[in-house]
């Protein structure tokens, strides 16, 4: 008897964990979701400002974003995440723009109404794990206020 007890533990206890880390997602990609304004960019070890890259932005509504450089549409795609990593990962699977096909492998983190993603260059293999805009892409966005 008590092994069919234990075996009933082991089916069960796993579906409760699935649907923890769903609702652990779920939640994650609502923190995403809205628009974001393009605060800087650094790469090389070069940092631009808003100022220089002019007007680009990002939309996240649930796990798909776009992003639009002077209201246009210039990228579009889908993003998974895994917020138990550390850091937590983005993939950015690119679904159309200049580099459709390809994935950006990331991190990223909040501080408030600020999101700062760290990525290789989309088709790159290499995840970063540390903010390095010198060896990474490092992109950091302020929550629009409407």
């Amino acid at each position: 008897m008590s092994r069919l007890f234990g075996l009933a533990l082991l089916l069960v206890f796993p579906a409760f964990s699935l649907a923890a880390d769903d609702e652990a997602l779920k939640n994650e990609l609502a923190k995403f979701k809205g628009p974001w304004i393009m605060e800087s960019i650094e790469e090389n070890g070069v940092k631009q400002s808003g100022e220089d890259i002019g007007d680009n932005r990002l939309m996240f509504t649930d796990d798909k974003y776009v992003q639009q450089f002077m209201k246009m549409v210039v990228e579009e795609g889908s993003i998974k995440l895994d917020p138990s990593k550390k850091p937590a990962t983005i993939d950015l699977v690119i679904a159309s723009g200049q580099d459709k096909g390809k994935t950006q492998l990331g991190i990223y983190e909040f501080s408030g109404d600020v999101l700062k993603i760290c990525t290789s260059r989309p088709g790159n293999a290499t995840r970063p794990m540390e903010f390095d805009g010198k060896k990474f892409i490092v992109f950091t966005l302020k929550r629009e206020k409407k």
